[in-house]
This record gives structure tokens, C-alpha cells and sequence, in this order.
């Protein structure tokens, strides 16, 4: 018997790859809300967060064009041919319309997509973190969340500051699928910078435990971010509590 290797690398395509192909499952006379809610991988059928992660799809399909069109050696028209497809079928504005038409148009998307995955993980193959780290980051954010509810230390402005912070680490890491590695290392950055402007309310409580624990958070996605991509570590494993550090994660923004 074969041992099945790991997967390691990923690319854009084959993140899109995955999460089209979870839709495949859906009978064809179900709704285009059963087959997002099925390939998003959520537990209802909530529209506004399927409207949400359509747009992030949308997003997705843009980052495989712009590999692809880095790629100089290739004709971008032939491998490019999946996307117009697959644009019109994320764009249907009636979700409870039956999906079946649409399906094998999605299968014939998925094939070309493959082509384009090959090439992506040749010219710019991105580490994939492991599920079991992420799971134990999305812990700590939620342990720190019902945390900070019931803290009588924290000041309420910093208190509001840090739950929209950890908000959006939560959802950086549920949306891990559609926005990869350097995704979550972005939203390091832009968290970063929203530090900096909220650093006066963070200097005054510095020593406190829930504000230790924050920084710790985004010393791990820093770590496994950088270990995936490669790249020299934002904070380190010392508190980043020098502005100068926050602003060359803002300075860094741009370059990702």
C-alpha cells in the first residue's frame, strides 16, 4: 500500500479548486444557496456571510489571473479560459434558482483550473499551515474574547479596540481557504497599523494579562506566517511593544 504524502503547497486556483469542487456534491436540483453554503462550508445558510464569501471567491478568482499573467512563458489566454465562467456563475443575483444548469460549466471550470494550479505551484507555490495550528490560534482568540467580556481591568475603549482586533484575526483564520498564507500575513500587517493608531490606550495597560495574551496571539500568526513564506519574522518573540516596530509592519503593508 502507498503512503499518502501530506500536502504541503498550495496555490490560489487549487484553494479555488477546493472549495468549488465541495459544491459538487449538491443535487442539481437544489438551490445556488445550498451549493454556496455547501462549498463554503457553513452551517446555514446565512446570506449575508454567503454574500460575503462570494465576494472573497471573487477575490480568489482575481489573484489566480494576476498569477497567471506573471507567468511569461505560457499563453495567459488558454489557461485564463476557466474564470469568464466561472465570473458569471458567482455573479447569479437569484441563489434560490436551481444550480443544475451551472454544473457542468463548474465541472469544465475546475479541469482548466488544474492547469492553472501546475503552473502557480511551479512559479510561486505558497506553504500551507497546518489546520491543527490555526485551530489552536482560533482558540486562543476565542478563550481571550470571552476573556476580555468579563474583565474589570481593561478599560472599555481598549476593550472595544481589542475585540474588533481579534475579530478580524477570527475571521482571517475561518477565511484561511480563500485568503492563504500571505492573506493572514497581510491582515498581520493591517492589524499592525491599526495598533498605531490605537497605541496610546495600549502603552497604558501594557502589563496587563489580557493585553499579553493579544500580542502573543499575533506572535504566533507572525511566526507561522513568516515560517510558510519564508520571510524575516515582524515581531519576534519579543512583546512588540515599540511603536517602531508597528509602524514597519505599516511601512511592510504595501509590499505583500
Amino acid at each position: 500500500m502507498v503512503e499518502m504524502k501530506e500536502v504541503t503547497v498550495t496555490d490560489p486556483a487549487n484553494r479555488l479548486i477546493v472549495l468549488l469542487s465541495r459544491g459538487l456534491s449538491v443535487a442539481p436540483h437544489e438551490s445556488y444557496l445550498i451549493l454556496w453554503q455547501k462549498a463554503f462550508g457553513l452551517p446555514n445558510q446565512d446570506i449575508v456571510e454567503i454574500h460575503h464569501r462570494l465576494d472573497l471567491l471573487r477575490d480568489l478568482i482575481d489573484e489566480v489571473e494576476r498569477g497567471i499573467m506573471q507567468i511569461t512563458d505560457i499563453n495567459h489566454a488558454v489557461y485564463l479560459k476557466p474564470l469568464p465562467p466561472l465570473r458569471q456563475i458567482i455573479s447569479r443575483v437569484n441563489l434560490s434558482e436551481g444550480w443544475g444548469s451551472s454544473k457542468p460549466i463548474l465541472e469544465m471550470a475546475i479541469n482548466g483550473l488544474e492547469f492553472c494550479s501546475e503552473r502557480l505551484l511551479a512559479n510561486n507555490p505558497e506553504t500551507i499551515i497546518k489546520q491543527q495550528e490555526l485551530d489552536e490560534i482560533r482558540k486562543q482568540v476565542d478563550d481571550l474574547i470571552t476573556q476580555l467580556k468579563s474583565s474589570e481591568t481593561i478599560p472599555r475603549k481598549l476593550r472595544f479596540v481589542l475585540f474588533d482586533l481579534l475579530g478580524a484575526v477570527r475571521r482571517s483564520i475561518d477565511e484561511y481557504l480563500f485568503r492563504g498564507t500571505r492573506g493572514l500575513r497581510k491582515e498581520l500587517f493591517v492589524i499592525s497599523a491599526q495598533l498605531q493608531e490605537n497605541w496610546n490606550l495600549i502603552a497604558e495597560e501594557k502589563d496587563k494579562e489580557e493585553v499579553n495574551s493579544f500580542f502573543k496571539i499575533l506572535s504566533k500568526i507572525d511566526r507561522a506566517t513568516a515560517a510558510a513564506l519564508k520571510v524575516k519574522q515582524l515581531l519576534g518573540d519579543v512583546a512588540p511593544y515599540v511603536p517602531l516596530l508597528i509602524q514597519s509592519a505599516s511601512e511592510h503593508l504595501g509590499k505583500l
